[in-house]
């Protein structure tokens, strides 16, 4: 933190700065500098491509309230791409945070033999937490851990999922990037969830994300960046809806070749009124627009543009 955020503080500032032969005055940036150097006043922190690793069990405490003394009104958390291997490391580190509001972890690559403190889990210290990303990670829904936080102490449970029970009032959680190909239907997630991020992964039907049908409060899916090219596989039933109050989808990027998987939007989206299908092979057309809000009455916005009636 301090390297990163006061290393400069106090030290000599009066080189200067030439273009084509003319001095630039630097004007404020003595300022901007005391400002953010104030640590305890942080909001936003950002401690990426650090280099950052964990520290050994008996220190991890230390850390706990370490942090949380030096930037103690932390709202917005960066650790991403650092050489965290422990997801242990991550929430002992920010336990302390009381007003933590999003956390991301993107790029860490955790251990398959990663520990969870269930002392934490107990103490629910991430009840503020609203926003979790865990992109580009490469964890998986059938990395099975050592213990589970269910009641039953004998079962197993699944990395993501229980890395999510840690954090109870989720409303965004982003899981781009993690090569994933399917999301057993029986999976659990905070139910609070309504924004569901699960870009760049590799689902080929909407059938393999069916578990969004068992977040309630669901109103934005992305599957941007996949391989959907159906709702479902020629073996499955047709019958899954997803939730009335999932508005928006972007099936941006996929390789959707037909208009019937668009006709059978309604079916499983019955609430959607948002959508976006740039760079699909039916959307290369001219009139793509045009024939897309004809078979979709119930929209408002395509591709971020109003559906406007005439």
């Amino acid at each position: 933190m301090r390297q990163k955020y006061a290393s400069g503080l106090g030290e000599d500032q009066s080189t200067s700065i030439r273009i084509s032969g003319k001095t630039i005055e630097e004007v404020g940036f003595d300022k901007i500098q005391q400002q953010m150097s104030n640590l305890a006043e942080l909001q936003i922190v950002v401690i990426d491509e650090l280099c950052v690793h964990g520290q050994d069990v008996d220190d991890r405490d230390k850390d706990t309230t370490r942090f949380a003394a030096v930037c103690p009104k932390t709202k917005e958390l960066d650790l991403s791409r650092n050489l965290f291997e422990d997801v242990a490391d991550l929430l002992h580190l920010c336990g302390g945070l009381e007003k933590l509001e999003s956390l991301k972890m993107d790029g860490n690559r955790f251990s398959e033999n990663t520990s969870l403190p269930m002392n934490m889990l107990r103490a629910a210290p991430f009840s503020t937490l609203k926003s979790l990303s865990l992109e580009d990670t490469m964890l998986e829904w059938d990395q099975v851990m050592p213990f589970s936080p269910r009641q039953d102490p004998g079962a197993n449970i699944l990395q993501i999922e229980s890395i999510c029970f840690y954090f109870p009032s989720l409303t965004s959680l982003s899981l781009a990037g993690n090569a994933l190909e399917t999301i057993p239907a029986n999976a659990l997630l905070p139910t609070s969830i309504t924004t569901l991020n699960l870009e760049r992964n590799r689902f080929a039907t909407l059938r393999d994300v069916s578990l969004a049908k068992t977040l309630p409060a669901l109103r934005h899916l992305s599957l941007k960046h996949n391989r959907v090219r159906a709702t479902a596989s020629q073996h499955d039933d047709e019958q899954d809806v997803f939730p009335v109050t999932l508005e928006e989808l972007d099936l941006s990027d996929n390789k959707i070749s037909s208009w019937a998987i668009v006709d059978a939007l309604p079916r499983w989206f019955p609430g959607l009124k948002s959508l976006r299908l740039p760079h699909n092979e039916i959307y290369h057309s001219e009139d793509a627009f045009t024939t897309t809000v004809a078979r979709l009455g119930q929209l408002d916005t395509l591709n971020y543009s109003t559906v406007r009636l005439r």
